[in-house]
Formats: C-alpha cells, sequence, structure tokens
C-alpha cells in the first residue's frame, strides 16, 4: 500500500489499540484547494483489484456483502426511522430513480477495487502541496472507487469539483462523462444511513436536503 499512498507505519500494538508514526501535514478540510492530490491518491487505492466485492478479512480474503438479496439503499429505505426523516413521497422517489438506473447501479455493485471507505477531508493529510498521509483505513473493502469519490465530494466544495475530475486523471483513472452521477448513487446509501445514526438533528436535516438534490439531479436527467 505504501507504494501507491503515503500511509503511517504501525509502531506497536495491543489488545484494542495501535501506536503509528507521525506524519506531516494539515487535514484536507483546513486545505481544500489540494482536493486534486486527494482524487490522484483516491485514483491509485482504487487501482488495486480484488476477485470479488465485499468485506477484507484480517488474512486478506473477501466475505462478499449480505444485504438480504437488496441492494444497501434498498434496505435503508425499509427503516422506519428513515422513513420518519424523509416520508413516504420523497422515499418512492428514491425508489423509481434506483429502479431507472438499475444498470448503471449494477455495473457499480459488480466492481471489486480497494476502497478507503471513509475517504473524506479529515482522514488526508496534505503537506508541500501533495498527500502526505492518508489515515484511518478500518472501513476499508472491495467494491467501487465511487464510494471514495462519492465521500470526496460530499466533504469538498462544489468550487474544487474540477480538482476532484482532474486528479482522478492524474491517477490513472478515466471517469466517464457521468462520473458525478455515479458517485452520487452510490453515496446515496450514506446519506440514508445517517438518518439511522446518534448523529444530530441538525446534521440529519443536511441528509435529507442531500436526499432532496439526489431525487432534483435524476428526475432532471
Amino acid at each position: 500500500m505504501r507504494d501507491l499512498v503515503p500511509v503511517p507505519a504501525e509502531r506497536d500494538r495491543g489488545e484494542g489499540w495501535s501506536v503509528v508514526e507521525f506524519l506531516d501535514g494539515v487535514l484536507l478540510e483546513e486545505a481544500p484547494q489540494y482536493v486534486g492530490g486527494a482524487a490522484e491518491a483516491l485514483a491509485r487505492i482504487g487501482s488495486v483489484e480484488f476477485e470479488t466485492p465485499g468485506l477484507i478479512n484480517a488474512d486478506g480474503s473477501i466475505t462478499s456483502f449480505d444485504f438480504g438479496g437488496k441492494s444497501f439503499s434498498h434496505m435503508q429505505l425499509e427503516n422506519a426511522e428513515v422513513l420518519r426523516w424523509i416520508g413516504q413521497e420523497a422515499a418512492e422517489s428514491v425508489l423509481a430513480i434506483l429502479e431507472n438506473e438499475a444498470d448503471r447501479r449494477a455495473e457499480l455493485g459488480a466492481e471489486s477495487r480497494l476502497v478507503h471507505g471513509d475517504y473524506n477531508a479529515t482522514h488526508i493529510l496534505v503537506h508541500d502541496g501533495g498527500v502526505s498521509g492518508v489515515l484511518d483505513w478500518e472501513f476499508n473493502m472491495s467494491g467501487t472507487p465511487y464510494m471514495d469519490i462519492g465521500n470526496l465530494l460530499r466533504n469538498t466544495e462544489p468550487q474544487y469539483h474540477d480538482l476532484v475530475e482532474s486528479g482522478l486523471r492524474a491517477g490513472g483513472m478515466d471517469p466517464p462523462a457521468d462520473w458525478k452521477e455515479r458517485a452520487e448513487l452510490v453515496d446515496l446509501g450514506s446519506h440514508l444511513e445517517f438518518l439511522t445514526s446518534t448523529r444530530s438533528d441538525e446534521f440529519k436535516r443536511s441528509c435529507v436536503a442531500r436526499i432532496g438534490r439526489f431525487i432534483r439531479m435524476f428526475t432532471r436527467s
């Protein structure tokens, strides 16, 4: 991994704890103008391929995702707390979009590349104009890089999103014209899941607003 992106070396570990080396830098959220470098690192992470999507075990084997025969987003839409927040009309709109996007979703769901799983601006260090560290890998998995892309877009101001595309290309990806829509389709599951969390009501209202924007984006399409 360290030949692809900078990660801190582990120095010691015990039951429930780990000590890693210090890396210079500030969090990307403090220096968002360097998001292109973060996108380039994301593309390099996604260059690692596995045989199948799923959770990565300690021995390197993969355990397939099990959402009861449904997609993750479909499963979340059955949660009463999600429905309480977004309402039945919005839920039906999302379900219709998911049905219309079945082919694109199937393509994304079949991808089996290394995914960080929580690739946001609080887990990326930048220093001297480049990425100096990618931190907190506990949610890594085999899946679609668009999970990380969606997370990065969600946690970056729109004025920097063109830098994301150029960074992906610099890292070896060739994002298609609909790359943002693909990222939104994958990131939808996170918006829905947050509504079942213990996060604040203010944060959950921001998730509802993102789901509304998602509906408008794909309704216009």
